[in-house]
Protein backbone atom coordinates (compact mmCIF):
# COMPACT_ATOMS: atom_id res chain seq x y z
CA UNK A 1 0.00 0.00 0.00
CA UNK A 2 2.73 2.56 1.26
CA UNK A 3 4.52 1.72 -2.65
CA UNK A 4 1.49 2.53 -4.43
CA UNK A 5 0.90 5.42 -2.76
CA UNK A 6 4.35 6.66 -3.33
CA UNK A 7 3.69 5.81 -7.03
CA UNK A 8 0.45 8.07 -7.29
CA UNK A 9 2.14 10.83 -5.24
CA UNK A 10 4.70 10.65 -7.84
CA UNK A 11 2.10 10.88 -10.85
CA UNK A 12 -0.15 13.91 -9.14
CA UNK A 13 2.78 15.60 -8.45
CA UNK A 14 4.60 15.03 -12.10
CA UNK A 15 1.30 16.04 -14.37
CA UNK A 16 3.41 17.98 -16.31
CA UNK A 17 5.16 14.70 -17.61
CA UNK A 18 4.58 14.76 -21.74
CA UNK A 19 3.04 10.95 -21.67
CA UNK A 20 1.15 11.69 -18.07
CA UNK A 21 -0.12 14.73 -20.33
CA UNK A 22 -0.69 12.87 -23.38
CA UNK A 23 -3.37 10.47 -21.06
CA UNK A 24 -4.84 12.63 -19.47
CA UNK A 25 -5.75 14.69 -22.89
CA UNK A 26 -6.78 11.76 -24.33
CA UNK A 27 -3.89 12.26 -27.11
CA UNK A 28 -2.41 8.95 -28.88
CA UNK A 29 0.75 7.24 -26.88
CA UNK A 30 3.17 4.64 -27.81
CA UNK A 31 4.51 1.71 -26.12
CA UNK A 32 7.68 3.41 -25.27
CA UNK A 33 6.15 6.32 -24.07
CA UNK A 34 4.64 3.97 -21.50
CA UNK A 35 7.52 2.20 -20.69
CA UNK A 36 9.94 5.09 -20.34
CA UNK A 37 6.98 6.09 -17.55
CA UNK A 38 7.16 2.72 -16.22
CA UNK A 39 10.58 2.90 -15.21
CA UNK A 40 10.25 6.42 -14.06
CA UNK A 41 7.37 4.79 -11.56
CA UNK A 42 9.64 2.45 -10.82
CA UNK A 43 12.59 3.88 -9.51
CA UNK A 44 9.82 6.24 -7.40
CA UNK A 45 8.11 3.38 -5.39
CA UNK A 46 11.05 2.58 -3.86
CA UNK A 47 10.67 -1.21 -4.47
CA UNK A 48 14.01 -3.42 -4.99
CA UNK A 49 12.92 -5.92 -7.63
CA UNK A 50 10.79 -5.03 -10.84
CA UNK A 51 8.77 -8.13 -10.42
CA UNK A 52 7.35 -7.00 -6.75
CA UNK A 53 6.57 -3.30 -8.63
CA UNK A 54 4.65 -5.03 -11.12
CA UNK A 55 2.73 -7.17 -9.36
CA UNK A 56 2.07 -4.48 -6.65
CA UNK A 57 1.20 -1.18 -8.63
CA UNK A 58 -1.39 -1.95 -11.59
CA UNK A 59 -1.43 -5.77 -11.94
CA UNK A 60 -4.99 -5.21 -12.74
CA UNK A 61 -5.18 -2.95 -15.46
CA UNK A 62 -2.73 -1.84 -17.90
CA UNK A 63 -0.22 1.72 -17.05
CA UNK A 64 -2.52 4.03 -19.22
CA UNK A 65 -5.49 3.24 -17.58
CA UNK A 66 -4.37 3.35 -13.97
CA UNK A 67 -2.54 6.73 -14.65
CA UNK A 68 -5.86 8.09 -16.34
CA UNK A 69 -7.70 6.98 -13.30
CA UNK A 70 -5.53 8.82 -11.09
CA UNK A 71 -5.10 12.05 -12.93
CA UNK A 72 -8.51 12.23 -14.86
CA UNK A 73 -9.65 12.95 -18.35
CA UNK A 74 -9.09 16.85 -19.54
CA UNK A 75 -12.24 18.37 -19.50
CA UNK A 76 -11.70 20.30 -22.70
CA UNK A 77 -10.92 16.37 -24.39
CA UNK A 78 -13.40 15.20 -22.95
CA UNK A 79 -16.01 17.88 -24.37
CA UNK A 80 -14.16 17.45 -27.97
CA UNK A 81 -14.80 13.79 -28.03
CA UNK A 82 -18.52 14.36 -27.39
CA UNK A 83 -18.74 17.76 -29.24
CA UNK A 84 -20.87 16.73 -31.96
CA UNK A 85 -24.03 15.77 -28.88
CA UNK A 86 -23.78 19.09 -27.54
CA UNK A 87 -25.24 20.51 -30.53
CA UNK A 88 -28.93 22.49 -29.25
CA UNK A 89 -30.44 22.39 -32.43
CA UNK A 90 -29.92 18.65 -33.02
CA UNK A 91 -30.44 17.72 -29.32
CA UNK A 92 -32.92 18.23 -26.39
CA UNK A 93 -31.56 19.65 -23.12
CA UNK A 94 -31.91 16.40 -20.80
CA UNK A 95 -29.94 14.54 -24.14
CA UNK A 96 -27.38 17.30 -23.81
CA UNK A 97 -27.31 17.22 -20.02
CA UNK A 98 -26.87 13.25 -20.51
CA UNK A 99 -23.59 13.94 -22.21
CA UNK A 100 -22.15 16.34 -20.08
CA UNK A 101 -22.62 14.08 -17.13
CA UNK A 102 -21.06 12.23 -19.37
CA UNK A 103 -18.16 14.25 -19.58
CA UNK A 104 -18.21 15.08 -15.81
CA UNK A 105 -18.22 11.59 -15.02
CA UNK A 106 -15.07 11.23 -17.27
CA UNK A 107 -13.21 14.04 -15.96
CA UNK A 108 -13.43 13.00 -13.04
CA UNK A 109 -12.57 9.14 -12.88
CA UNK A 110 -10.63 9.41 -16.53
CA UNK A 111 -12.38 6.11 -18.02
CA UNK A 112 -15.53 4.38 -17.56
CA UNK A 113 -17.78 1.44 -18.94
CA UNK A 114 -20.39 1.46 -21.16
CA UNK A 115 -22.65 -0.64 -18.82
CA UNK A 116 -22.48 2.67 -16.79
CA UNK A 117 -24.53 4.67 -19.28
CA UNK A 118 -27.79 2.59 -17.64
CA UNK A 119 -27.00 3.05 -14.86
CA UNK A 120 -26.52 6.08 -11.64
CA UNK A 121 -25.60 9.35 -12.23
CA UNK A 122 -27.09 8.44 -15.72
CA UNK A 123 -30.47 6.72 -14.69
CA UNK A 124 -31.00 9.35 -12.51
CA UNK A 125 -31.29 11.56 -15.70
CA UNK A 126 -33.70 9.11 -17.20
CA UNK A 127 -34.83 5.65 -15.57
CA UNK A 128 -33.31 3.98 -19.00
CA UNK A 129 -30.17 5.52 -18.80
CA UNK A 130 -28.53 6.05 -22.41
CA UNK A 131 -31.88 3.77 -24.03
CA UNK A 132 -34.62 6.18 -22.81
CA UNK A 133 -32.93 9.26 -24.51
CA UNK A 134 -30.93 8.00 -27.90
CA UNK A 135 -32.21 5.87 -30.67
CA UNK A 136 -29.78 2.55 -31.24
CA UNK A 137 -27.39 4.61 -33.80
CA UNK A 138 -26.46 6.99 -30.67
CA UNK A 139 -26.32 4.69 -28.14
CA UNK A 140 -23.91 2.75 -30.46
CA UNK A 141 -21.68 6.17 -31.41
CA UNK A 142 -21.73 7.06 -27.36
CA UNK A 143 -20.44 4.15 -26.43
CA UNK A 144 -17.87 3.52 -29.32
CA UNK A 145 -16.83 7.17 -28.12
CA UNK A 146 -15.96 6.12 -24.34
CA UNK A 147 -14.67 2.58 -25.89
CA UNK A 148 -11.93 4.64 -28.24
CA UNK A 149 -11.11 7.38 -24.65
CA UNK A 150 -10.61 4.16 -22.97
CA UNK A 151 -8.11 2.59 -25.80
CA UNK A 152 -6.52 5.89 -25.86
CA UNK A 153 -4.86 6.29 -22.65
CA UNK A 154 -3.71 2.07 -23.25
CA UNK A 155 -1.72 3.12 -26.34
CA UNK A 156 -2.10 4.62 -30.19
Amino acid sequence: EIYRRKVEAYVLEHQDDLTIQRIKRNMPITQQDLNELDNKLFEASGIKELEHYQKTIHPDKPLGLFIRELVGLDRNAAKEAFADYLDETRFNTQQISFINTIIDFLTQRGVMSPAQLAQPPFSDIHFEGVFGLFDGDDVAQLTGKIKKIGELAVRE
